[in-house]
């Protein structure tokens, strides 16, 4: 018990470095933004400079040492990316630090119950990567809908005689996020330089889309081959519609399957749970016996691997 608690207090010791360390960097942005707020009363261009990630070092921790350790590893810089995706400014090594705080308190509650402290070793280190990656899917999800309107605007840019690094700096100023802060760094990245076509990968590597995959692929056989691109991303924005569509057909129609799977998944804990109010005695052994709380973790595994089968029966990728 002594080891756990003083390695709780070693990482509580680091979050608090971490928070610190970032109260004081937020404290010394104030001259930059002066400095910023100047730049931009001296031009019409409404540049971010926050986001020029082009040309920033990746940063994985305000912590010297910790972000020297983890740029060692490619794996980091996948999970980086994560963040990114999901529009979360915290840093890597934050992430980190508050999962190894999370599991350090579930160690500390297994001397309490097992059980109990299992399943929260288990939530706890899941739910920091779980939380960025809901945030990330839904953040791709809001793209997603936003993207043949996207591709709508462009195509009318384009046949109005704009260029089409014009009409990317149009669709970066009309709309919200995450479309508008996505193309913004595509239109800054073209004006500093970057290739349309290399600025146009980068996007692709920041969004997790197949559509706009084949907006990227269509822009670059047209540079290459020739062809009305507006006519080709209007084609493309009805199609993006036309799944949309479908996809809302499938979801109807699997509705009647997803609420079979919630009662399927509801009753074993309803009737454990009306047992437990009327004869508490008959659960006493699945929670006293070894035997008992075998049996209870098989069938809770048991249950994971059928909820993953009735998943992929009722779930349709269109």
């Amino acid at each position: 018990m002594n080891i756990l608690l003083l390695l709780f207090l070693f990482i509580a010791f680091l979050i608090l470095i971490e928070v610190v360390l970032r109260s004081i960097k937020s404290w010394r942005k104030t001259e930059k933004r002066q400095i910023e707020r100047r730049l931009k009363e001296l031009t019409t261009q409404k540049y971010d400079i926050e986001s020029l990630d082009f040309v920033k070092k990746i940063k994985y921790s305000d912590m010297q040492f910790l972000d020297s350790f983890l740029s060692r590893f490619s794996v980091f810089r996948k999970m980086t990316r994560l963040l990114e995706q999901a529009n979360i400014k915290q840093t890597l090594g934050y992430l980190i630090l508050m999962t190894i705080a999370a599991v350090v308190i579930g160690l500390a509650l297994t001397k309490i119950n097992l059980l109990v402290g299992i399943g929260v070793v288990v939530v706890f280190g899941i739910l920091p990567s779980a939380y960025v990656y809901f945030k990330k899917q839904k953040r791709m999800q809001k793209f997603e809908k936003q993207l043949p309107d996207t591709l709508d605007l462009v195509s009318r840019s384009l046949r109005a005689g704009l260029a089409f690094s014009g009409a990317l700096k149009i669709v970066s100023e009309e709309f919200p996020d995450p479309v508008g802060i996505e193309f913004a760094k595509t239109v800054n990245e073209i004006n500093f330089g970057i290739s349309t076509d290399e600025a146009l990968k980068n996007l692709t590597e920041r969004i997790d889309c197949a559509d706009l995959k084949f907006f990227v692929i269509s822009v670059i056989l047209q540079k290459e081959t020739g062809g009305n691109l507006a006519e080709i991303l209007e084609n493309t924005a009805k199609l993006i519609r036309d799944r949309f569509k479908f996809q809302g057909k499938v979801r109807a129609l699997s509705a009647e399957g997803k609420m079979s799977a919630g009662v399927l998944i509801a009753v074993p804990f309803f009737i454990a749970g009306l047992v437990s109010i009327f004869n508490p005695a008959y659960l006493k052994p699945l929670k006293d016996e070894p035997t008992g709380n075998i049996m209870v973790i098989t069938a809770l595994v048991m249950m994971v691997i059928g909820i993953s089968i009735l998943r992929k029966m009722i779930k349709l990728k269109v």
